[in-house]
């Protein structure tokens, strides 16, 4: 997987103010503030977290791009104050997480999407039929889609891939379902997205990987995937939030904020963009799935209630 990470330093001022009627104790110590994250939160999501930071702290941050796995070694090393990691598992083997040393709290997800015709009688595939697809060193080939159990549907497969830059979905899928990650020759790269969608719209029997999800009132669907490769009788899950939010879609690569547990109170107002509706936008125009409205406002009253 491509990773990156971003940094910033920035000088704060000193304030310790007695919040009696709150109950808290809001600290900002004079020390500089620095954060790393993913690169692929670079572009409009940084310039916006840099922004508020700006706005908020009367400076502008110095950003520097590493990635995430260089971000965790900051974090550890107390080089960075928080960080935007995509982590595996949500970090539950990090020794710090473990101790309770780390808070580690979902912010988005990029999400690798199985796009198909509507007019197709498939709902759902596994992953070893989406190897024998797209999977240049797989035991099978699927030739046609009645032998994934697509009766009477003749067109013939067309696997193609979207976008191979904007979001990891695509490499990701590559690691996690083909067996030596190659593509097949016979897939198309089709550029953006966009190209996908409209190779789908113009060939019923087109299959692709996306990093996004359709546009509204196209005939494409999304399939439920079943992670086969270890239990073949896998349950197979849609690309719905819930199911993306729980872990249960396979193709999911989350990405967290992760904070010692002793810098709460000097994040908050970090904490508190991050979960906005401002930040959900620019995560979303990036290719990320941020999380829904009422699951942020939970996050929120959270963030309020740090002591």
């Amino acid at each position: 997987m491509s990773f990156s990470t971003a940094s910033f330093i920035l000088k704060r001022t000193c304030l310790a103010a007695a919040l009696l009627t709150a109950g808290t104790l809001a600290t900002l110590a004079e020390t500089p503030v620095r954060y790393s994250g993913s690169d692929f939160l670079s572009g409009e999501p940084e310039k916006a977290l840099n922004a508020h930071i700006e706005k908020n702290y009367g400076e502008a941050p110095t950003s520097k791009l590493r990635g995430s796995i260089a971000g965790e070694k900051e974090l550890r090393g107390g080089k960075a104050d928080f960080a935007l990691l995509m982590l595996p598992a949500a970090g539950k083997n990090i020794p710090e997480v473990k101790a309770g040393e780390w808070r580690v709290f979902p912010l988005g997800y990029q999400v690798a999407y199985v796009a198909a015709a509507s007019a197709n009688p498939l709902n759902e595939i596994t992953f070893e039929q989406l190897a024998s697809i797209f999977g240049n060193f797989s035991k099978t080939e699927a030739k046609s889609w009645e032998e994934l159990g697509a009766a009477g549907f003749s067109p013939s497969i067309t696997p193609c891939s979207g976008d191979l830059s904007k979001t990891n979905a695509v490499t990701f899928f590559q690691r996690k379902v083909l067996p030596n990650f190659a593509f097949r020759p016979s897939v198309r790269n089709l550029a953006s997205d966009e190209n996908a969608f409209k190779e789908i719209i113009n060939n019923p029997g087109a299959i692709a990987i996306v990093g996004k999800q359709m546009p509204a009132g196209v005939p494409i669907k999304l399939l439920a995937v079943a992670d086969n490769h270890e239990n073949e009788n896998a349950t197979a899950y849609a690309p719905i939030f819930t199911n993306i939010y729980n872990g249960d879609y396979p193709l999911t690569i989350p990405v967290y904020v992760v904070y010692p547990t002793k810098n709460r109170l000097m994040l908050k107002s970090v904490l508190s963009y991050l979960y906005s509706q401002e930040m959900a936008d620019q995560l979303a125009d990036a290719g990320f799935l941020p999380l829904e409205p009422k699951l942020r406002e939970q996050f929120q009253k959270g963030i309020d209630n740090i002591k």
